[in-house]
């Protein structure tokens, strides 16, 4: 079945180009997520890949019909993605779009894609409200808490505005890593944002030796960015968040969801009903 590899005609590009990648399911929350990345992007010289996940129907069978009534149904998949690439290139033409189509799973192919393109950033749009994602498969909300990249998580519903006040929900349990550190001072140097760092704890409990090391050190990471600090002290995180956010007019939120911490249990099906109040903003999610 070689036709169920066909991609589309890409521009010329170099391993030294930085890429992102963002799903496309043809869904306006797709559509809202590409415009709000190309924005976010502006002048840089980034690769911006369409990736459409073609997902093999449950009650597929290999028979003739079987085999015919697919190929159509993927060809028309490819020509829509042909049309969001096409599209894309006339309202960003300073940008380099590149198209592609694979056949898979959600993770094991956004998994394939890290090891082979090896992007700085997944983009997704979030269909619905945050506190929806209870209604998303299990593959959709493993994605945010295991890829190894950055992914950024956009409602369907927020469209790009400059970017002002970048909140970091930052947990002083556990050290940032080098790649952290990276992707936040670029993120922002790149938007010219000012940078809010908040621990929120969520118990009266004395904070211990290696917490005050880890802040310490965080503060020395962050330096040359000259974040403002905050600790909050509540046992329900998303609305001191929520309200920290309110506050402070931030309009993009960035979390670590450790493995069993915080955010990683708010990023599962019982829980995320309390992400509705952070609708209106962008999450990003950086990995450990």
């Amino acid at each position: 079945m070689r036709w169920m590899y066909r991609k589309t005609t890409q521009l010329k590009t170099t391993h030294m180009t930085p890429t992102i990648i963002i799903t496309n399911d043809f869904s306006e929350s797709a559509h809202n997520a590409i415009d709000y990345t190309c924005k976010l992007i502006g002048d840089s010289q980034i690769n911006i890949q369409l990736l459409h996940i073609y997902t093999m129907p449950v009650n597929y069978t290999s028979d003739a019909v079987a085999l015919s009534s697919l190929k159509d149904d993927y060809d028309i998949n490819q020509d829509n993605l042909d049309h969001d690439v096409e599209r894309t290139r006339e309202k960003y033409p300073h940008l380099n779009i590149l198209g592609k189509t694979v056949v898979g799973g959600l993770i094991e192919t956004l998994r394939d894609q890290i090891d082979e393109v090896k992007p700085e950033i997944i983009v997704m749009g979030a269909v619905g409200d945050y506190e929806n994602l209870w209604m998303w498969d299990s593959e959709l909300l493993n994605s945010l808490t295991s890829l190894a990249v950055p992914l950024l998580l956009v409602p369907a519903h927020v469209a790009f505005t400059p970017i002002t006040n970048i909140g970091f929900a930052c947990d002083y349990r556990t050290v940032l890593a080098s790649r952290q550190v990276s992707f936040l001072k670029w993120l922002v140097g790149h938007t010219k944002a000012g940078l809010h760092v908040v621990h929120v704890s969520t118990t009266k409990l004395e904070v211990t030796a290696v917490e005050k090391e880890n802040e310490a050190i965080v503060h020395d990471l962050l330096d040359d960015v000259k974040p403002q600090y905050y600790g909050i002290e509540n046992p329900h995180v998303i609305e001191s968040i929520a309200s920290f956010v309110k506050e402070h007019n931030l309009d993009f939120l960035v979390v670590i969801p450790h493995s069993h911490g915080v955010w990683y249990n708010i990023f599962h099906q019982s829980h995320t009903k309390q992400l509705a109040k952070l609708n209106n903003m962008p999450i990003l999610a950086l990995h450990d």
